[in-house]
């Protein structure tokens, strides 16, 4: 018989015995429980191969989970190291049912959809598959929301709940990793971080926890916000201003050791010949400044051009981060994905009571791990 050690050799996980405990340690904090429900979802390589054993371990009537060949791994390397995790984890091999292809069937039997990856794009043919109290499960929450990848209008046209998921919930607290995300991607770029003068760009909600993991590892962190000064001051950061066009927030860049982008939902390029600031200056203040595109629009050709360094190599599509959390470990993938299967299990449970799209909706959101759509969305995508 192989050892814990020998099998989490075998699928590329470091330690098995660690993510064992982590996904029974989210089950119980979350009480999730998908009793008498089928779960449709992904079967995934590294640190995204959870989440259909999540589903199992949660007593899940049935789950199917879909897969394919991408580059990050082939179908049959992916169905193998599931049910080897399956069966390691005490689940039973019919428990899961992996397929490489979506029939109708699949989707017209599920209660609970998650929106990752090998599923996209939900779209008008996909949602017109789905029974009427199926619901789909956002894996993030709803300002990350990205249009392409969910027919949104079409499900609520059809009376299908959707919610998002609060990543800030505590018992989650995923926002909290990215900060040490850029840790570790500074780190492995030879970047000390500790006396480093690094640049943040961007105003969504992971910069918050950007600035307090750099700040409290010794950085010199500026940033760009329009966030109040003394709040900035508290997370240990200092405010350049809020519009990177102006001269004097530019010549606050000067010999910066790293710029980290972090600007999604806008879509602008921040960094290139059109962007808020042009490659040729950010060049002329900071030679060997390093450009981390986190989450974010950035023009890459002109920055190849005048030899700036762009991290991650390969660019990320549009509403993507160059890296995901998975780079840090398991934890918060398990963690976020817990929390999405228990925001199904919240929308499934309302609807299964005879609930309408809207009333299964509000009473979800009396849980705080649900998150609603902002009023923007919805007026947006209900009309």
């Amino acid at each position: 018989m192989q050892t814990e050690t020998e099998i989490g050799r075998r699928i590329g996980i470091k330690s098995l015995g660690r993510a064992k405990r982590l996904v029974k340690e989210f089950l119980g904090q979350l009480k999730l429980d998908l009793s008498g429900l089928t779960v449709l979802t992904e079967a995934a390589s590294g640190n995204y191969v959870y989440t259909p054993l999540i589903a199992a371990m949660a007593n899940a009537q049935e789950v199917v989970a879909i897969t394919r060949d991408s580059k990050y791994g082939k179908a049959k390397d992916i169905t193998r190291n599931t049910y080897v995790l399956a069966k390691h984890f005490g689940i039973e091999k019919k428990r899961i049912q992996i397929s490489q292809s979506l029939s109708p069937q699949m989707i017209g039997k599920a209660d609970i959809v998650t929106n990752l990856g090998v599923l996209r794009p939900i779209n008008k043919e996909f949602i017109s598959k789905l029974k009427s109290t199926a619901v789909i499960s956002l894996m993030y929450e709803t300002w990350e929301f990205r249009e392409e990848d969910l027919d949104l209008h079409e499900c609520w046209k059809r009376g299908i709940s959707v919610l998002g998921t609060n990543e800030e919930h505590e018992d989650l607290r995923i926002f909290e990793y990215v900060g040490h995300l850029c840790l570790k991607i500074l780190l492995e770029a030879e970047i000390e971080v500790f006396r480093s003068k690094i640049v943040l760009l961007g105003n969504n909600t992971f910069g918050r926890n950007i600035i307090k993991a750099l700040s409290a590892a010794g950085a010199d962190v500026l940033w760009v916000t329009d966030t109040p000064d003394n709040e900035v001051q508290k997370l240990g950061g200092t405010k350049i201003g809020f519009c990177l066009k102006e001269s004097n927030v530019q010549r606050s860049i000067a010999n910066c050791d790293a710029v980290i982008v972090n600007t999604y939902p806008n879509r602008s390029a921040a960094i290139g010949k059109y962007g808020d600031i042009s490659s040729k200056r950010l060049k002329e203040l900071a030679p060997e400044t390093i450009v981390v595109q986190l989450n974010g629009m950035v023009e890459r050709e002109s920055l190849d051009r005048l030899g700036i360094t762009c991290m991650p190599s390969e660019e990320p599509r549009i509403g993507h981060m160059g890296w995901t959390l998975a780079y840090l470990g398991p934890k918060p993938v398990i963690a976020l994905n817990s929390g999405g299967l228990k925001v199904g299990e919240l929308l499934a449970r309302t609807r299964l009571k005879g609930l309408n799209r809207v009333e299964a909706e509000q009473e979800a959101l009396g849980d705080r791990i649900c998150q609603d759509f902002s009023l923007e969305q919805h007026k947006k995508y209900e009309n």
